[in-house]
C-alpha cells in the first residue's frame, strides 16, 4: 500500500473513531441554555432571526426530523459539519502543499484543542459556518492555485454558495469574502481574475444565497443585523478592557503549548508572504482579519473565545505549511509539537470526562465551570408540578424573561409547550418579540420561570428616580408585578446535577391576570 493511501486511510479511521467518540458524548449531555434557544427557532422557521443568520435552525431541523426531539437529534448535523470540516482541512493541505503527512497532523492538532474538540460536542452557529467557511476556502484553492483560470464557474458559483451559506450561519463569515477580495486585488498574480467572470459569478450567487436574510432584516428594521453591530460596540456597557482575558482564553481552548507554536508558525507565515509566497498570502488574507478584528474588538469590549472559530483554519493551515520543513529537520521542534498534541488530548480528555473530575474537586455552584449544562431536565418537572397545582381551568403560560429559560422550559416541559419570553424593564429584546403578541396573552395567568445567581449578591434596581438594592428574589417579583395583576412570593428551586449536588436554582412565580403589554408596547 502507498504512503498517500496509508495516510488517507489514517485520517478517514481517526474521524471515525472520534465520530463515534462525538456520537456518544452528544446523546448523554443535557442541552445547553443556547443550544435550547436554537432548538426554538427550529421550531419556527424563518429566513431570519434576531440574533443571527437562519442556517443553524434549518440544520437542527433535518437533525430533529431524522433523530426526534432530542440531544442527538439536536446535535447531528452539527457533528457531522464538524467532521466535514477536518476532511477538508485535509483536502486543503493535500492541495496546497501536496503533503498528506502534513494533513494528517493538522487535523490531528485541530481537533486535540478545546475550541474545535469540545465545541465539535453542541449545536452552535458555529459548526456549519466552519463547514462551509473551510468548504469555500477548498474551492478558491482550487480556482487560485489548481484549475485553469480559463475554467471552472462552476466553481466560482460554488465559491459563492459555500460564502452565502456560512454567512447565514453567522455574519462574520463576511470576513472570508473581505479576505478573498483582498487576496486578489492585492495578489499581482491573481489580479487579473478580477477583470473575469469568475469573482462575480461567486458575488452574484453568495448574494442570492444571502437574499432571504437581507429581506427579512430589511422588513424587521434590520433587527439582527443591529444586535449584531450592538455586539461589536459593547451593547451599551461602557469601556470594557479584555484583551489579556481574550488571549488567555484563546490559549486556553487552542492549547497553550499549540498556542505558542501556532503564533511562532504565523510569524513564519508572514515573512514568506511578505517575501512573494502566494499561497502563505492567501491563507493570512483569509484568517488574520478575523483573528485581529476580535482580538481588537477585546479592548473595549467583550469577545467570546469561539468567535475567533473560522480564522483558525486558514491559521492552521499557513502555520503548518511555514512549520512543516523545521518539523523534519529539528528533533526539538517535534518533541514540542508532540508535547502539544498530549497536552491538548488530556485537557480534552479531561472536557469529555469532566463529570468524576468536577465531583472530586467539589466546587461551588457558582465555581463549577459546567454548571450551565446540568440541571436542567429537573427544570421540566418542576414546572409540570407547579401547573398541576392550579385550579384554574385554563393553563396558564409559561415565561421567562430571558430566551434561554424559555428555550429550556419549553424543551423539558411536559408536551413540550410553546413558551413565551416577557419584557420588563431592563431586559433587552430577543427572538420572541416575533412569536407572541402581549395583548392576545391578556387576562391570562402566567407561570413565570426565572434564573438566580449562583453566587447571590444582591440586585440594583431603578425606579422612580431611586435606585436600591433587592434580594434577587423580590427584584424579580417587583420586575413582573409591573406586567400581572397579581405575584406570589415564588417557589425557589434547586436543580441537582449528575453527581446528585445542586448546582443550579431558578424561583418559579404564579403571576395572575397578564396586563397584556410589556417594554414592546409601552
Amino acid at each position: 500500500m502507498k504512503s498517500e493511501t496509508k495516510t488517507d486511510l489514517t485520517v478517514v479511521l481517526f474521524l471515525a473513531a472520534l465520530g463515534l467518540i462525538r456520537l456518544f458524548f452528544v446523546q448523554s449531555l443535557p442541552l445547553l441554555p443556547d443550544e435550547a434557544n436554537s432548538w426554538q427557532w427550529s421550531r419556527h422557521l424563518a429566513a431570519g432571526y434576531y440574533d443571527n443568520g437562519p442556517l443553524v435552525a434549518f440544520t437542527l431541523r433535518a437533525g430533529t426530523l431524522l433523530l426526534g426531539q432530542t440531544p442527538l437529534g439536536l446535535r447531528l448535523t452539527g457533528l457531522l459539519f464538524g467532521l466535514g470540516a477536518s476532511l477538508l482541512l485535509y483536502d486543503l493541505a493535500r492541495l496546497l502543499f501536496r503533503d498528506r503527512r502534513l494533513g494528517l497532523g493538522l487535523v490531528l492538532a485541530v481537533n486535540s484543542t478545546l475550541l474545535f474538540g469540545v465545541g465539535g460536542l453542541f449545536a452552535t452557529y458555529d459548526l456549519p459556518q466552519i463547514f462551509f467557511w473551510t468548504l469555500a476556502l477548498d474551492l478558491a484553492v482550487r480556482l487560485f492555485f489548481i484549475e485553469s483560470q480559463n475554467s471552472g464557474n462552476l466553481i466560482w458559483l460554488a465559491l459563492g454558495l459555500s460564502l452565502g451559506l456560512s454567512m447565514l450561519a453567522k455574519y462574520s463569515s463576511l470576513l472570508l469574502a473581505l479576505g478573498l477580495g483582498g487576496f486578489m486585488i492585492f495578489s499581482p498574480r491573481h489580479r487579473r481574475l478580477l477583470t473575469r467572470k469568475g469573482p462575480y459569478l461567486a458575488l452574484a450567487a453568495a448574494f442570492a444565497a444571502f437574499m432571504p436574510n437581507l429581506l427579512w432584516n430589511l422588513a424587521n428594521g434590520f433587527a439582527a443585523f443591529g444586535h449584531v453591530l450592538g455586539l461589536s460596540h459593547g451593547n451599551g456597557g461602557g469601556w470594557r478592557f479584555q484583551t489579556p482575558e481574550f488571549l488567555g482564553t484563546q490559549a486556553l481552548l487552542v492549547g497553550p503549548i499549540l498556542f505558542v507554536i501556532l503564533v511562532l508558525g504565523l510569524v513564519r507565515a508572514w515573512k514568506r508572504a511578505a517575501a512573494g509566497d502566494p499561497v502563505q498570502s492567501f491563507l493570512l488574507w483569509t484568517s488574520l482579519p478575523a483573528l485581529a478584528l476580535f482580538t481588537l474588538m477585546s479592548i473595549w469590549t467583550k469577545v467570546y473565545g469561539n468567535w475567533t472559530g473560522p480564522g483558525y483554519v486558514g491559521a492552521f493551515l499557513a502555520a503548518g505549511g511555514a512549520l512543516a520543513g523545521p518539523l523534519r529537520s529539528s528533533v526539538g521542534l517535534r518533541r514540542w509539537a508532540l508535547a502539544a498534541l498530549v497536552c491538548g488530548y488530556a485537557l480534552l480528555g479531561l472536557g469529555y470526562a469532566h463529570r468524576p473530575v468536577l465531583a472530586a474537586l467539589d466546587l461551588k455552584p457558582e465555581q463549577n465551570p459546567a454548571a450551565e449544562m446540568y440541571g436542567w431536565p429537573e427544570l421540566g418537572p418542576a414546572l409540570d408540578g407547579n401547573l398541576a397545582g392550579w385550579t384554574d381551568a385554563r393553563e396558564p403560560f409559561i415565561f421567562s424573561t430571558r430566551y434561554q429559560l424559555a428555550g429550556l422550559a419549553a424543551f423539558y416541559a411536559q408536551g413540550r409547550p410553546e413558551t413565551v419570553c416577557l419584557f420588563p424593564p431592563g431586559e433587552r429584546f430577543n427572538q420572541y418579540i416575533y412569536w407572541s403578541d402581549p395583548a392576545e396573552l391578556k387576562g391570562r395567568d402566567g407561570l413565570g420561570v426565572i434564573k438566580l445567581s449562583r453566587g447571590g449578591g444582591t440586585k440594583r434596581l431603578f425606579w422612580a428616580g431611586l435606585d436600591f438594592d433587592l434580594e434577587p428574589v423580590s427584584y424579580y417579583r417587583f420586575q413582573l408585578a409591573g406586567l400581572f395583576q397579581e405575584v406570589d412570593r415564588g417557589e425557589v428551586r434547586d436543580l441537582a446535577g449528575p453527581d446528585g449536588k445542586n448546582i443550579n436554582r431558578v424561583v418559579l412565580f404564579r403571576c395572575i391576570n397578564f396586563r397584556g403589554v410589556d417594554r414592546r408596547n409601552r
